[in-house]
């Protein structure tokens, strides 16, 4: 065991090291630095905002579709023969002309026909003309077989008087009364063939009539010998070559008018009441075409967009999709700025998808912000007098991304278009300084 002594001057150590200990930490408390005072400060969001005001916004509907022409002609000939001369357009791309010659056939029998039908009409006339000749000799022959009857008549009864008085031998009355007999026989041979003549004059008219006829359809099978294009048009196939022999209503090909141009689109239901009212008073809503990869803008080599109208509604909606299909009528399809057919030649040919802008009625009185500053709950946030204000607004359409509101806003008042974390009603803002992030 430890002395008394020992611990004592055990503990003595310890206690010198503590003092030693708490004077440097009084001294190192002494010698430090005041901290410097900040006053707190708090901090206000700053936000950015946009000014709205009522606007008169035509209400559009956005459709696709693809342009088809509406007249496509099959080319097919009335008569066969061989194909002498072919336009040198007619290839599939190849543009004509309204009544530039498309194909030609050989003529040459058509033509003989022509005048094998000229001589039956010669014929045909001068056999009318011999019966009329023959039915005035027949009238001339009937006056004097008349005049020969009552000159045999007469004497009959002047030989009958002098036979009753026994003046006249019975050998003489025989004789004057044969006479007789045969100058009347010969007045109803004549009265018989003029009554046969009218029925022979119509049929000698008939048949000049048919040879009239048969020359008209020479004609007309001689003028179908050349093929013409009705309208100005594209050709989109070729299937015939010079020299080949074609028969009556062979294919030889099909071309459009490319004047003529429409597009079947498909209307959601719900949209049609955008511009169903156009349809009133016998009206038709006016549309935008234009190339569906366009994007608006103004190429050069692309013709300006195209106007079009609504001009048939489709009988029945469509079950699976629930749309209403539509054709609209394109009105000027065929651009040619300058007379140049070649300008916008890509733009409006049969296949090409388009975008159709339906021009609806107009409204009033509608703010547009864009789709992302409304809430679920059909709320913006407005920056009023330095605060926050949630104000609910009624949306009138959602389109693109925009929304139209026509009620709960106010010309002028400012829509928060920066984000917010923790926005709540009433908290203090300010609105950023142009540039300031």
């Amino acid at each position: 065991m430890s002395s008394p002594l020992a611990v004592f001057f055990r503990l003595v150590r310890v206690l010198v090291v503590l003092a030693i200990a708490v004077v440097i930490a009084m001294g190192l408390f002494n010698l430090r630095e005041e901290p410097e005072k900040k006053e707190v400060e708090i901090k206000v969001p700053s936000v950015t905002v946009m000014a709205v005001q009522p606007r008169t916004l035509t209400m559009t509907v956005q459709a696709f579709g693809t342009v088809k022409p509406r007249t496509t002609l099959k080319i097919a000939p009335e008569v066969p023969g061989r194909v002498i001369d072919i336009h040198p357009a007619f290839l599939n791309g190849g543009y004509i002309s309204k009544g530039e010659v498309l194909i030609r056939i050989d003529p040459k029998s058509y033509a003989l026909e022509r005048k094998a039908a000229k001589v039956s009409i010669q014929q045909a006339r001068v056999d009318l003309e011999r019966l009329e000749q023959d039915i005035l000799n027949l009238e001339k022959d009937r006056a004097l077989a008349m005049e020969n009857l009552a000159l045999a008549k007469k004497e009959l009864d002047r030989l009958s008087a002098l036979n009753k008085k026994k003046f006249a031998s019975v050998t003489s009355y025989e004789k004057v009364k044969q006479q007789y007999l045969s100058a009347k026989s010969a007045l109803q041979q004549i009265e018989n063939q003029l009554a046969l003549s009218g029925p022979l004059k119509s049929l000698k008219q008939a048949a000049l009539d048919m040879a009239r006829v048969a020359h008209e359809q020479a004609d007309l099978r001689w003028s179908k010998t050349t093929l013409t294009a009705p309208f100005d048009g594209y050709v989109m196939q070729k299937h015939v070559e010079k020299g080949e022999v074609i028969a009556a209503g062979q294919l030889l090909g099909t071309m459009y008018e490319k004047s003529r141009m429409d597009v079947e689109v498909r209307i959601p239901v719900e949209k049609v009441q955008w511009f169903e009212k156009r349809f009133e008073g016998h009206g038709l809503p006016t549309a935008i075409v234009e190339p569906a990869g366009r994007n608006g803008q103004n190429n050069p080599g692309h013709a300006d967009p195209w106007k079009a109208r609504v001009t048939r509604v489709l009988s029945s909606i469509d079950e699976t999709t629930r749309t209403l299909p539509l054709i609209l009528e394109i009105e000027s399809p065929d651009h040619i700025p300058n007379g140049n057919p070649h300008q916008g030649i890509f733009d409006l040919r049969p296949g090409t998808f388009v975008k159709c802008t339906i021009m609806g009625e107009k409204i009033q009185g509608l703010y547009v912000i864009p789709r992302h500053l409304i809430n679920s709950d059909d709320s913006v946030l407005i920056f009023e007098k330095g605060k926050l204000l949630t104000r609910v607004v009624r949306v009138f359409r959602k389109f693109e991304n925009e929304v139209y509101i026509d009620q709960g806003l106010s010309p002028g008042d400012q829509i928060i278009t920066s984000p917010l974390p923790g926005a709540r009603e009433g908290m203090m803002l300010t609105v950023k300084a142009n540039g300031e992030n």
